[in-house]
């Protein structure tokens, strides 16, 4: 079968890979609701760090295997709680801290609505 969004073949009644996406958009999302504790530093960020990465991601709340950036945290070597406050960005993802910012600046348009 092919995939009507995506093009790809696949077995079975859904396509796996925009299963995946959809599945990792929605858990994205879901990030939203911890914000007002992150921004507040009531609640710190989960980093990880992956072997032979220099830069450590941050961890979906209810996924550790998952990073905000969509990277995969399997062979995680060193792990470490962060308040918003004290992110350094060279030491961080950058596609993490994209996502991160991308919740934050939506979630600031909507209170400001």
């Amino acid at each position: 079968m092919t995939c009507g969004r995506c093009g790809a073949q696949f077995d079975g009644l859904a396509c796996p890979g925009c299963t995946w996406r959809a599945s990792a958009a929605a858990m994205l999302e879901r990030q939203r609701a911890f914000l007002p504790e992150v921004l507040t530093n009531a609640r710190p960020l989960k980093l990880a760090k992956r072997r032979r990465c220099q830069l450590y991601h941050i961890q979906l709340f209810g996924d550790p295997v998952r990073a905000w950036c969509g990277g995969e945290l399997q062979h995680v070597v060193q792990k470490s709680d962060w308040t918003y406050a004290q992110l350094n960005p060279q030491h961080v993802c950058g596609g993490c801290l994209k996502a991160l910012a991308a919740l934050v600046s939506i979630a600031a348009h909507q209170s400001a609505l």
